[in-house]
């Protein structure tokens, strides 16, 4: 009799929960989650959001290239939040069907930066995303949850602090940083705006460009140092713009 109570009580005991992370949202060929990342190196709160995909999948960056759909994320319903902003890790160039994407494959985690209305009060994060995932066809998924966010951070930290590294810094135009653009000059003879952008670079680069709304900027490589920038689909009276 007493081992059948003790096999009760362990069938009853509630599961494990991470105060560092919602559950996962899981999706066809993807998983979602919140986590917590402790304080944030310039104040505030620091969160992420994890993404795993299924082998073969990607999903994309917040410009998702000549196809795709870019993540979008929501925050209400969050207590004492003032700001939640989003930041995207350097994205890789994926073949996707014969078209180039913007995106990642495995894994990602967007930072996110948070700024509490009330820095004395804790702050219950809220997020709702909707994304894609993309092998063979394109699927659409969505996740949500919610976190206490926290001071300190759990197991998930070093990994947020990792794709924050990964996210691209502001540099001037022409500087002699590692990686900058150090010069762009317009192709006057070309239809629709084209043009020809040079990189400083300490080893071979890949470019991201991103233009106005309805705008595609196509990329195509010249050499290590040299890309031509081609905006696509252009407006009629966007197309003497400078």
């Amino acid at each position: 009799m007493k081992k059948l109570i003790v096999a009760l009580c362990l069938l009853t005991t509630p599961a494990f929960a991470d105060e560092f992370a919602s559950p996962w949202s899981k999706s066809l060929k993807s998983e979602a989650r919140l986590i917590s990342g402790g304080n944030a190196p310039l104040g505030g709160l620091l969160a992420g959001i994890e993404i795993h995909l299924a082998p073969n999948t990607l999903t994309y960056w917040r410009n998702p290239g000549e196809a795709g759909v870019p993540p979008i994320f929501n925050f209400e319903g969050s207590e004492n939040l003032q700001t939640a902003k989003v930041l995207y890790p350097a994205p890789s160039l994926l073949s996707e069907g014969g078209v180039m994407a913007y995106g990642y494959e495995d894994k990602v985690i967007f930072p996110v930066l948070v700024t509490p209305q009330d820095a004395a009060k804790p702050v219950t994060l809220k997020y709702k995303l909707d994304y894609a995932t993309c092998e063979k066809i394109c699927v659409p998924a969505k996740a949500d949850g919610e976190l206490l966010l926290q001071k300190q951070g759990g197991s998930s930290q070093a990994d947020i602090q990792a794709a924050l590294a990964r996210v691209p810094k502001p540099a001037a135009f022409g500087d002699s940083k590692p990686l900058a653009i150090l010069s762009l000059t317009r192709i006057a003879d070309a239809t629709t705006p084209t043009f020809d952008v040079m990189v400083t670079a300490s080893e071979a680069a890949d470019l991201f460009a991103e233009g106005p709304d309805a705008v595609y900027l196509a990329v195509q490589k010249s050499d290590e140092r040299h890309f031509t920038v081609k905006a696509q689909d252009v407006p009629a009276d966007m197309k003497t713009a400078q």
